[in-house]
């Protein structure tokens, strides 16, 4: 709020929100969907343009996986800690610890009761982010119900979606555009990601 009202004064022409993949095209991270044609966006994006701002969604097309990497890409691995209960390195026993903070090398303690509690929830909490870690760090053991999904394609969660560029606005898209473009590959037309959905049977 305090951004919008203070857009005039500051010039600002949009505000950005780090909505990564996971939330965009994935619905509740687990099933694709058309980003550019939910409810969300038509309201959101409307509302905002109606006041002369936009919304940027920057990582819109990039997964948390892929966000982590730019910023250990960056030289700033070292430094960033996703765990809003400890300081750096964070507690090693939260969700957030376990598949972000890990990706940067954090300590984290699988049999936590809030990571067990999360790993046990069906459909799993942010499921693709949390099941690709669980497949790049083999902890199948702890979702046995779910071991079949370690058959599954996830070489494309540290891919870019290229659709998402879209919904940038002309005047910051192509310095967005070049950054992502750089970082990673575009995910390809014929990626499972277009008919992903690991939990066909929840609502």
């Amino acid at each position: 709020v305090h951004l919008i009202l203070l857009a005039d004064h500051f010039d600002l022409r949009g505000i950005a929100i780090g909505m990564p993949l996971d939330n965009t095209y994935l619905w509740h991270g687990f099933r694709y969907r058309d980003f550019s044609t939910t409810a969300w966006w038509q309201r959101w994006g409307s509302l905002f343009k109606s006041i002369g701002l936009d919304i940027i969604l920057p990582i819109a097309g990039v997964s948390e996986a892929t966000a982590v990497r730019i910023v250990q890409d960056a030289g700033l691995g070292h430094v960033v800690s996703s765990c809003l209960r400890a300081k750096h390195p964070g507690c090693g026993r939260c969700w957030k610890c376990f598949h972000k903070n890990g990706m940067l090398g954090h300590p984290y303690n699988i049999n936590s009761r809030e990571i067990q509690t999360f790993l046990s929830k069906r459909p799993v909490r942010t499921a693709t982010h949390a099941l690709w870690w669980v497949n790049e760090q083999n902890h199948w053991d702890q979702v046995p119900d779910l071991s079949h999904m370690s058959e599954l394609d996830f070489s494309w969660w540290t891919k870019h979606h290229p659709p998402a560029f879209d919904l940038l606005p002309d005047w910051i898209r192509p310095v967005i555009q070049s950054a992502i473009e750089t970082a990673t590959e575009p995910i390809p037309v014929d990626s499972p990601f277009h008919t992903w959905n690991l939990f066909p049977d929840a609502d």
